[in-house]
């Protein structure tokens, strides 16, 4: 009862959450098993000789990272930024249960697209032990993360014996070794093995035209294809036995869920016939036609059963944990007590403003609301439908519309059908007062169309239903009241399973380290487009060699990332859902850009493959159109960051975007000064880092490196461009400083401690830009690059720290995220340390290992 609902007009908001897990299940069970396939195939063509199979492997390898790393990684941050929005309780309680768990599988996921580049970009350039090692290492660490996220979604189903709250029980692997995370787990790495070898099929029968490599790829793929059916069956059937009495119910009780279980046996029961009597037995079978319709038959069945394994959790999110509506079992019978309306925060709020008359001594009144004018009750009943009900079912027309289900009931029947909601044991308890299930009932009466005419029942015509009365938009005749703003913060204190510095230094570290690619691609992408189109040969080379380095840069940005995101949702979660909410769609079209933007510099770059331009008209306003929807990607960014500590801006926001008090989603921070001093401030520091690494490209990476006159214009061009984004950087940050600050953060930033780190963000641009100005002066200039980079590196993270502790300052009136207490984890909190180590050391293994064997290729 924390935030505000969004409110999707007809689908709900969750059903958003199902639309993008679906999609991105379907394609993140391919990346397990199509890497362990690459890694298998890999080391059986190397061990056979067989040229042609190493280089369809290959362009498979390439098929795989444009669907896995570009749009898997991204529906998957997707998820994320949805269930933040359409279920934030939900998602709370989710991080600060599993926050490590999480953490780990970002440590396993920096050293899978690490081996999965190394993989496919040096080809041909790896000794054999070497690729294959690599290829091993992405299918393990794939793997090792879907066992990681089967046991957070698993116990969204059932958590077991942890739900019942006895001390003893309530650690980390209590919860991560629930009931459902074996079955689940097996089941998942059965649907990976059976994806991967549908996609293959596909992917074979549409670019192979050799029919012996075509069959050899079939029948080399049919036995783990079936064994992926036989392991999902196996799976499956544990998943069955170990649900919850209510969710096995369901299943036979709710006709929809009846008809999809048996489809779903129906469709695994076709794959497995197809299976068998083509690629088994009948390899030379397998054309584009059979091909397509064994993968649409497959997904079908997995997208089905991912549909029933979300729905058998009603009446809850998380099983015995948090109900569909966002309340905690145990506030149910306070709620009923003292009230739906009072007990959130924001619908308090809702009340205050629009009918002040109905509070007493600062509560909302049942008498008075039921005092009020019919077409504000009913108005008032929209307000609890939509933040009681509106999770599971639309108004009118929609999903699970309500209106169609009550057709033709009479209004005592509805008040009933209130009063009893877990009659219907998939439905959550009703949650308010009597006089809130009178107005909820107004409501819902003012929404039920009438029976269907011209049924002949042999029984007298039933009672004409309540006439429709439609609910105001407009506002109330009493002026609404001026409660403050921060009444919308919850600041009670929260337990944080890490100390607040842990929490602190990683979101700063997993910040400063995001920022490094984001810079390259917010604007040195504009630069490098800008500089391609010049006539200098030096100008055209760093662009061409910027423009393939792109979409590793992307993913690198996108993966690094997750962190500082993971740690603002469990230390700020009070202000980061209220804010992303109410500008939902904006928050969400990031993920929407994201995706198109990431495949324009994959089209553009692989227009350069090879260092041959084949840039063609569609490949060049790809790249242009990236640029531009990275440009909006932050300020959207810049939007969103900087509502989260605007709270004095929330109501006004809310109250213009709104339906019966459920956020639109249509808010944009435009009117808060700090906005576009904090996007610009962005860009200069983003054409920093750009001349930076023009200097280390031509330094360090760039196999030309002993070229004179290439370095002799990098050096030039980096001292233009690194002046020109220090100026732009010092004019936006004076901006942002003395144009935006309050009077408050001002007094605190430039008083005791933080004034020293006030000064040292300003001048800390001064030294790069100096020791760019000695390259060209000094001998060995590598170890001054090298300098000028960590001085950058240090540039942004002093820039991270501060925004950091401006923002705890600004908030500190209504949360202070310092005194919530904490309840740390220490044994989950040293796996992911741990792990983190060790990728790292996997890491630079698999990158010296690369190194070597391409001077070696190189000198042969």
């Amino acid at each position: 009862m924390h935030y505000p609902w969004w409110y999707v007009p007809h689908l709900t908001s969750p059903m958003l959450i199902a639309a993008i897990s679906v999609l991105h299940v379907l394609v993140s069970h391919y990346a397990v098993g199509g890497g362990l396939f690459l890694a298998v195939e890999t080391g059986y063509a190397y061990r056979t000789g067989n040229r042609g199979y190493l280089d369809y492997l290959h362009r498979h390898a390439g098929f795989f990272i444009l669907l896995t790393v570009v749009f898997g990684a991204i529906t998957g941050v997707g998820i994320w930024w949805t269930i933040g929005l359409a279920s934030p309780l939900a998602t709370e309680t989710l991080i600060r249960t599993f926050v490590f768990g999480w953490a780990t599988e970002w440590a396993f996921f920096i050293v899978e697209i690490t081996s999965a580049f190394l993989f496919y970009y040096f080809w041909g350039r790896l000794a054999e032990r070497v690729h294959v090692a690599i290829g091993w290492i992405y299918a393990i660490a794939a793997w090792i993360s879907l066992v990681l996220i089967t046991g957070i979604t698993s116990f969204m189903l059932n958590p077991g014996d942890w739900a019942l709250n006895d001390p003893a029980l309530q650690n980390f692997w209590v919860k991560f070794f629930n009931p459902q995370f074996l079955p689940q787990t097996i089941a998942r790495t059965g649907g990976a093995l059976l994806l991967s070898s549908l996609y293959i099929y596909l992917h074979a029968s549409l670019t192979l035209r050799d029919d012996r490599l075509r069959d050899l790829i079939v029948a080399r793929s049919a036995r783990p294809a079936l064994l992926g059916i036989v392991t999902v069956v196996v799976g499956a059937a544990g998943w069955y036995y170990f649900l919850p009495p209510s969710a096995a119910a369901s299943i036979l009780s709710a006709a929809a869920l009846t008809v999809l279980f048996a489809l779903l046996f129906a469709l695994g029961a076709v794959v497995f016939v197809l299976l068998y009597v083509g690629p088994y037995r009948n390899p030379g079978w397998l054309s584009p036609g059979f091909a397509l319709s064994l993968c649409l038959f497959g997904v079908a069945a997995f997208a089905t059963g991912e549909f029933l394994r979300e729905a058998v959790r009603k009446p809850f999110v998380v099983y015995n944990v948090v109900l569909s509506n966002q309340v905690l079992p145990d506030q149910v019978s306070t709620l009923r007590r003292d009230g739906y309306l009072n007990g959130g925060r924001w619908t308090k709020a809702f009340v205050e403003r629009r009918y002040p008359q109905t509070l007493v001594d600062g509560r909302i009144d049942g008498q008075k609301l039921l005092a009020l004018p019919p077409q504000d009750r009913v108005a008032l009943g929209q307000t609890l439908f939509q933040y009681h009900c509106n999770d599971c079912h639309a108004a009118g027309d929609g999903y699970s519309g309500v209106g169609p289900l009550l057709r033709g009931r009479s209004r005592a029947l509805i008040r009933s059908t209130v009063d009893h909601l877990e009659s219907v044991y998939f439905m959550p308890p009703w949650c308010g007062t009597p006089a809130e299930a009178e107005l909820l009932t107004d409501y819902l009466a003012s929404i039920n169309p009438p029976r269907p005419s011209g049924m002949r029942l042999g029984v007298a015509e039933p009672s004409r239903p309540t006439p429709h009365v439609s609910p105001s938009d407009s506002q109330p005749s009493i002026p609404p009241s001026t409660s403050p703003a921060s009444s919308l913060v919850d600041p009670s204190p929260q337990a944080v399973p890490a100390p607040f510095w842990f929490v602190q230094f990683f979101k700063g570290l997993g910040f400063t380290l995001h920022m490094v690619p984001m810079n390259l691609w917010y604007a040195g992408l504009l630069v490098a487009l800008a500089l391609h189109v010049n006539r200098n040969p030096w100008a055209r080379r760093f662009a061409g060699r910027l423009l393939r380095q792109m979409p590793v840069l992307v993913a690198l940005g996108v993966n690094f990332g997750i962190v500082p995101l993971l740690f603002i949702q469990l230390a700020y979660n009070r202000v980061f859902y209220p804010a992303t909410i109410l500008m939902a769609w904006f928050w969400l079209g990031i993920i929407a850009l994201l995706i198109p933007a990431y495949y324009g510099v994959y089209a553009y770059a692989w227009g350069l493959k090879n260092g041959v331009d084949r840039l063609t008209r569609w490949r060049k306003i790809a790249g242009w159109l990236a640029a531009i929807f990275f440009l909006t990607i932050g300020f959207l960014f810049a939007n969103g960051l900087s509502l989260m500590d605007q709270t004095g801006r929330w109501a006004d926001l809310w109250l213009a975007h709104q339906t019966a008090g459920a956020a639109h989603g249509l808010a944009l921070n435009l009117g808060d000064p700090t906005v576009w001093p904090r996007w610009l401030l962005m860009f200069g520091l983003a054409l920093g880092t750009t001349a930076v690494w023009l200097l280390v490209d031509a330094f360090w990476i760039s196999s030309k490196n002993d070229d004179p006159a290439y370095r002799h214009w990098a050096i030039g061009f980096a001292k233009k461009l690194y002046t020109v984004g220090m100026v732009w950087a010092a004019v936006a940050g004076v901006w942002y400083v003395f144009g935006s600050w309050s009077q408050p953060v001002y007094d605190a930033m430039f008083h005791g401690w933080r004034l020293p780190l006030t000064l040292l963000t300003a001048v800390a641009p001064g030294l790069p830009w100096l020791l760019i100005l000695l390259v060209d002066r000094v001998a060995n200039s590598r170890l001054l690059v090298l300098g000028a980079a960590m001085a950058q590196f240090g540039v942004l993270a002093v820039n991270a720290i501060s925004r950091q502790v401006v923002q705890n300052v600004t908030l500190q009136p209504v949360l202070d995220v310092a005194a919530q207490p904490t309840n740390t984890q220490w044994s989950p909190l040293a796996m992911f340390l741990i792990t983190f180590i060790l990728g790292v050391c996997v890491i630079v293994w698999m990158i010296s290992q690369v190194i070597c064997n391409v001077k070696a290729s190189d000198a042969r």
